[in-house]
Formats: structure tokens, sequence, C-alpha cells
């Protein structure tokens, strides 16, 4: 069965099989659209205070961050001290390793915040 399929990989004669530009630009057409399909099903959400402030498509986070990316670097800063929490929600958010870096970075903004009221009372 292996050999079979060892054998499915090259022509009649024998040579490996190639594929067209155009097979090669199908994959890629397919590989974009299956990644803009699953950034349109998940969200990216920003939370204060326990409510939703927003919630954006991640498709529309990536296109804003590749346009326009110092206004959106500088709100997502911005965000972080006034107490604003990001997170990633969706059916395709299988790990919860990047909220959780979401949050450990609302808490350094919130720790550093703190320091530096702390340094301006003193």
């Amino acid at each position: 069965m292996e050999k079979d399929k060892n054998l499915e990989q090259y022509n009649e004669n024998g040579y490996e099989k190639s594929y067209g530009i155009g097979e090669l630009l199908g994959r890629i057409c397919k590989f974009i659209s299956r990644t803009i399909k699953k950034g349109c099903v998940n969200y990216l959400m920003v939370t204060k205070d326990g409510r939703r402030t927003i919630k954006l498509s991640l498709t529309l986070c990536a296109f804003l961050t590749v346009v326009a990316f110092v206004p959106v670097a500088v709100l997502t800063v911005v965000g972080l001290f006034t107490d604003h929490k990001f997170s990633l929600v969706g059916p395709n958010i299988k790990s919860d390793d990047i909220n959780d870096v979401f949050g450990k970075a609302a808490d350094s903004a919130r720790n550093m915040k703190n320091d530096f009221k702390e340094g301006y009372r003193q």
C-alpha cells in the first residue's frame, strides 16, 4: 500500500509530477480563502470592567494592522493603560495560551501604571 502511495507522486514516464501555475494559484487562493474564513468567525474582544467594549473579526484586525500599524499599536497601548482587556474568542481558538499572554500584558500595564502613580506621589 505504501508503495502505491509513492507511485502516485510520479507520472507514467517515471518523472516526478509537477504542477502548473494554474494549480499553484488555485492552492494559494484556497489557502487565502480558508484563512479569511477562519478570521471572520474568530474575534478579538476588548472588555473593560466585565463589559464588552468592542468585538472585531480577526480578518479586520489583521487588515487594520497592515494598513495602519502605528495607530493600531498606539490604541492597543492606550487600551492596556486604561484597564481594557483583550482576548480572542471563537470556534477555532483551541488554546487559552494567547489569552493568558493578553492577561499578562494587561497585568504588566496595570503594574507599570501603579508604579508610575506611586513614584509621582513621592
